[in-house]
C-alpha cells in the first residue's frame, strides 16, 4: 500500500500533506520538508531543519561503523546517478539526541531527491498495539453477553461467533462457520431490501428480521451491522439483539391501544400528540395526520374550558391522575358528553408523556337527563310512588309517597318495601302478587298499609317491573292511589 501512495505522490502538491515524514534534498542539502518530517526529529519548525545536510541528522557512525557523513554522500551520489528508487535502513538521531531506526525510501525527481521516513520502532510499536488490540478484540467478541457474528457480505458465510452466539443459535461453533446467514434469516432476499429500505426511511441503525435457531424456533431480532476490516477482508460485524419479547408487547399494547373500545390520545414529552387511535377518529372525526405534533386542547376543547384543560394536563404532567366528566367538542363543531381519564406515563421516574382516554358517556347523560325528567315530574305527582331493586330494597321515594306513609327518604332507602304491610293480608296473597308480576310484569289491586304512625289505610296499587336494554328486570315502580276516601 505504501508503494502505491508513493508512486502516485505529485510531491510539490502533496508534500505538506503526505502522511510519512517527508524532505527534500537538492544540491545535498534540505530545501523543504513537511510537518511529519518536523516530529519525527523533534524539532518545533521546519526551518530548523531546511538548510542541512541530511545525515547530520544522524549519529556519527552507522551500526555498521562505518560514517553517516561517507556513507551518506555516497547514497546521495548513487540516488542522483540512478534511475531506480532507493530503499534502504538508517540510523538517524533526534535533537534529544536519542537514535531511531528508520527505513528510507529516495526518489529522483529531475536532480530533486524526495526521501520518506518511516520510524521502525513505531512501526514495530504499532505492530504490537495490534496485536493487542486482536487478543483485547478477542477477549471482548468471545466474551461478551451479546451475540455476535462475523460475516462476510458478498457471499453470506459466517466468518465467526462468539460463545453467545453458540448459546442462542443452538449450533456448535464448527456448525455455525460452515453456514450462510441466510441459513438463519427466514427472509428472503426481496424483503432483506425492503427492510433495509425501511430502515433507511426511518432513520434506523439496526435491521429487524427473523432468525430460526436449531429447533426451528423463530425469533425476532434486531441486527446492528457495521463494516470492518480485518486482514484486507471486509467483513460485516453484526450485533444481534432478541427482541421477542418487546415486540410481543408492542403488539399486545397495539392491540390494546388500536383497537380500544375508547378514544384515546398518546402526548409525548411536550405535551403534543403523539398518537391517536381507530376510535378517537371516530369520535372526533380528527385523522392522526390532522393533529400529530400539536396541542389536544386546539381540537377537542370548547373556548369555555381551554384554561381548565390546559391546567389539567399541566397537573397530569406533574404525576397527578385526572378522571372527570366532561364536555369535549369534535371537528364539525357538535358537542359530546365524555368521561375522560388522562395519566402519566412514566419511565426511570421521569414523566415522557401521558395517555388521555376518552369514554362517550353521551347516552348516560341523555339518560341521566330524561331520569331527572321523570322523577321531577314523579316529584310533583299526587300518587305516592316507590321505586325497588328486584330485591325489595328501596331505591327511591317522591314526595306524596312520604306525606302518605310519614317516612322521610332516610327512613325508608334500602329498607325493604314491606315495612308498609299492615298484616291483613296472608302469605297466599303476597304470593299470588308476585307471581303475577314476574309472569305478567305487573300487576294491580287493593292493598291495605300501614304508615309510620300505625294507621291502616286501603290503596289502590299498581306494580310494574323495569328492564334494562338487554331485557333484564331491575326495578320495579309501585304507584299507590289513596282510595280512603
Amino acid at each position: 500500500m505504501e508503494d502505491n501512495i508513493y508512486n502516485r505522490l505529485n510531491f510539490e502538491e502533496l508534500i505538506d500533506i503526505f502522511p510519512l515524514a517527508l524532505y527534500v534534498v537538492k544540491d545535498s542539502k534540505i530545501i523543504d520538508c513537511n510537518k511529519s518530517a518536523v516530529n519525527i526529529f523533534g524539532y518545533e519548525d521546519k526551518k530548523q531543519v531546511i538548510g542541512r545536510i541530511p545525515y547530520d541528522l544522524s549519529p556519527e557512525k552507522q551500526p555498521d561503523g562505518s560514517y553517516s557523513a561517507i556513507k551518506g554522500e555516497e547514497i546521495i551520489n548513487r540516488a542522483l546517478m540512478g534511475e531506480k528508487d532507493l530503499e534502504f535502513t538508517w540510523t538517524h538521531r533526534r535533537k534529544n539526541g536519542s537514535d531511531f531506526l528508520t527505513n528510507i525510501k529516495i526518489k529522483n525527481k529531475k536532480g530533486s531527491l524526495y526521501v520518506v521516513i518511516n520510524d521502525i520502532n513505531e512501526i514495530d510499536k504499532l505492530k504490537q498495539q495490534l496485536i493487542q488490540k486482536e487478543q483485547s478484540y478477542q477477549l471482548l467478541f468471545n466474551n461478551h453477553k451479546s451475540v455476535m457474528l462475523l460475516i462476510n457480505p458478498a457471499n453470506g458465510n459466517i466468518i465467526d461467533a462468539n460463545q453467545t452466539a453458540i448459546n442462542y443459535y443452538g449450533y456448535s461453533k464448527d456448525k455455525l462457520l460452515t453456514m450462510k446467514i441466510q441459513d438463519i434469516n427466514i427472509l428472503d432476499e426481496v424483503e432483506v431490501l425492503k427492510e433495509m429500505s425501511l430502515a433507511k426511511t426511518e432513520k434506523r441503525n439496526y435491521f429487524q428480521f427473523t432468525h430460526r435457531l436449531s429447533n426451528n424456533q423463530l425469533r425476532d431480532v434486531e441486527v446492528h451491522s457495521f463494516p470492518i476490516d480485518i486482514e484486507d477482508e471486509k467483513l460485516l460485524f453484526s450485533i444481534i439483539h432478541d427482541v421477542s419479547e418487546k415486540i410481543e408487547q408492542k403488539l399486545m399494547f397495539d392491540t390494546l391501544f388500536f383497537d380500544s373500545p375508547y378514544a384515546v390520545a398518546i402526548l409525548d414529552k411536550d405535551q403534543k400528540i403523539r398518537n391517536v387511535n381507530r376510535n378517537f377518529t371516530n369520535m372526533f372525526q380528527y385523522y392522526l395526520e390532522e393533529v400529530q405534533g400539536q396541542a389536544i386542547n386546539d381540537f377537542v376543547s370548547t373556548e369555555q374550558v381551554r384554561s381548565q384543560v390546559d391546567t389539567n394536563i399541566q397537573s397530569v404532567y406533574r404525576g397527578d391522575i385526572i378522571k372527570k366528566e366532561a364536555v369535549r367538542r369534535r371537528k364539525d363543531g357538535s358537542l359530546v358528553d365524555v368521561e375522560v381519564l388522562c395519566y402519566p406515563i412514566i419511565n426511570h421516574n421521569i414523566i415522557i408523556g401521558a395517555y388521555i382516554i376518552y369514554t362517550d358517556i353521551s347516552r348516560k347523560k341523555s339518560s341521566e337527563k330524561q331520569l331527572h325528567l321523570f322523577r321531577k315530574i314523579l316529584d310533583k305527582s299526587s300518587d305516592g310512588v316507590v321505586i325497588t331493586d328486584i330485591k325489595g330494597n328501596i331505591k327511591w321515594i317522591n314526595k306524596a309517597f312520604m306525606m302518605k306513609t310519614g317516612y322521610t327518604f332516610v327512613q325508608v332507602i334500602e329498607k325493604k318495601v314491606n315495612i308498609l304491610r299492615s298484616g291483613t293480608h296472608d302469605k297466599v296473597f303476597y304470593e299470588a302478587m308476585w307471581n303475577e308480576i314476574k309472569n305478567k310484569g305487573s300487576w294491580s289491586g287493593v292493598i291495605y298499609n300501614k304508615n309510620k304512625r300505625g294507621d291502616i289505610f286501603p290503596q289502590f296499587l299498581s306494580i310494574n317491573s323495569i328492564e334494562d336494554e338487554n331485557n333484564v328486570i331491575n326495578y320495579y315502580v309501585g304507584i299507590y292511589k289513596s282510595i280512603e276516601e
